[in-house]
């Protein structure tokens, strides 16, 4: 499915970025990771529901072996992030490993932050941050996101694993709220 425009409840949505240009910056990342990792396994840390869609594309895009482990962090109720941030299914084995964390929209960084803090008990050999969007202007911390397909405004956006409301996470092209847009 990748209409011009979509509605969702009572708003609408237009198409922001196509696919065809989602997969070439999915595949060019991909390509990226396996240059900076090659010779190790690096573990991709998804944080789930909304990274998904772009960890399984990236994972198959990565020319080297790699591990994927899934967590949920839950830090929205509708189109607001809450700042509060809630961790779930943290593994533990992450000790001496090379750690990316793979994130569908990095906003205003309360959930990468909370990772991060988590993490660093568990001493992996290093850890990164890739991440399918960025909002530069919500984004407030000094953690560094390492790898980035996108930099996007500060707009509320679904599609390509992202939602509102569990819904529109199934659309292959990104989304911005109509309304809204910068």
């Amino acid at each position: 499915m990748n209409p011009e425009k979509v509605k969702i409840a009572e708003l609408q949505f237009k198409k922001m970025i196509d696919v065809a240009d989602i997969n070439d910056k999915v595949a060019e990342l991909g390509k990226k990771l396996g240059e900076d990792y090659g010779g190790e396994v690096p573990i991709l840390l998804s944080v789930l529901s909304g990274s998904f869609v772009f960890v399984a594309d990236l994972m198959r895009s990565i020319p080297i072996p790699n591990e994927i482990i899934f967590v949920r962090a839950k830090s929205y109720v509708g189109l607001e992030s809450t700042g509060n941030v809630q961790i779930e299914q943290l593994p533990e084995k992450l000790t001496g490993r090379d750690v990316i964390i793979v994130e569908d929209i990095i906003d205003t960084g309360h959930t990468l932050d909370a990772l991060l803090k988590a993490l660093a008990p568990m001493s992996p050999k290093s850890v990164k941050v890739a991440s399918f969007l960025k909002k530069p202007e919500a984004y407030g911390y000094d953690h560094p996101v390492d790898y980035c397909c996108f930099e996007i405004p500060n707009d509320f956006v679904i599609g390509y694993g992202l939602d509102y409301n569990q819904h529109g996470r199934g659309l292959s092209s990104l989304y911005v709220l109509e309304e809204s847009q910068s």
